[in-house]
């Protein structure tokens, strides 16, 4: 604090000078001043009243000198402070504007950064949308490619003759012999309509799914034709599907019940 007083007086002191005028021979001013005040005394009282009283009129000249210099130097220490006070609130609203302006400019990086991370979030969720929707459309074109090849591809039955199968036998059937076969499909069938032809008069057909413990019969089967060597065969559910054979027993009275096939209705 000292020091900035210090300094406050020295430059007010160097600014008596330019106070007066634009250089150094402004100190002289006060100076002049005080030679006119007695030049003009010496005009109104005569010069013998000058060397008369000279001390008088020398200590009345410095003295207005020193009031002349200590009033000057008082209006430049107001003034270097006024100037110094300007200095200070013309940066201190600089600095002011400044930061302002940083803080504008920091506003405006939260507020781009926060759009940017909007943007990419919204970005990702639609990507993440396509993805899955590309996803559900490459599960549906395969499913209905499979549904395509399934459907291109022609039904075949295959049937294995297993002979008398004792477990398959139904006491309550009229017929004196009785044959199981095992009938497959390539391709799912519900319900199952199925004609079955064979060399022998046939009484009955019983069976079932391989794999299933219910059945739900009706709807169709019996003497669908006029022929005693076709019956049909019927079940609503379950479902005849490559992995769920049929087994089928026919009833006959005929000691060879030969050749049977099998047709899908």
């Amino acid at each position: 604090m000292l020091s900035f007083y210090v300094d406050l007086l020295v430059r007010a002191f160097f600014a008596i000078p330019t106070s007066l005028g634009s250089n150094m021979l402004g100190l002289l001013w006060p100076v002049i001043i005080v030679f006119c005040g007695e030049f003009i005394a010496y005009i109104i009282y005569g010069w013998r009243v000058m060397i008369a009283k000279w001390k008088q009129a020398s200590l009345i000249g410095l003295a207005a000198l020193g009031i002349c210099y200590t009033v000057l130097f008082g209006w430049c220490i107001l003034a270097t402070n006024y100037q110094e006070h300007s200095k200070l609130s013309s940066r201190v609203s600089v600095l002011q504007q400044a930061n302002d302006t940083n803080s504008e400019r920091q506003k405006y990086a939260v507020l781009q950064a926060q759009s940017t991370c909007a943007e990419m979030v919204g970005e990702n969720r639609a990507l993440g949308q396509q993805n899955r929707d590309q996803q559900n459309t490459i599960n549906n074109c395969q499913t209905q490619a499979l549904r395509l090849v399934a459907d291109t591809q022609s039904l075949k039955l295959t049937d294995y003759y297993l002979g008398d199968v004792p477990k398959q036998y139904n006491n309550n059937v009229r017929g004196k012999y009785h044959g199981t076969f095992i009938v497959m499909t390539n391709k799912p069938i519900s319900p199952i309509r199925l004609l079955v032809s064979c060399e022998a008069d046939l009484i009955e057909v019983s069976g079932g799914v391989l794999g299933t413990n219910a059945a739900l019969g009706g709807g169709w089967g019996g003497r669908v034709t006029g022929s005693q060597k076709q019956y049909g065969f019927g079940l609503l559910s379950p479902a005849w599907t490559p992995v769920n054979p049929l087994l089928l027993t026919v009833y006959t009275d005929a000691a060879e019940i030969g050749r049977c096939t099998f047709d899908e209705k």
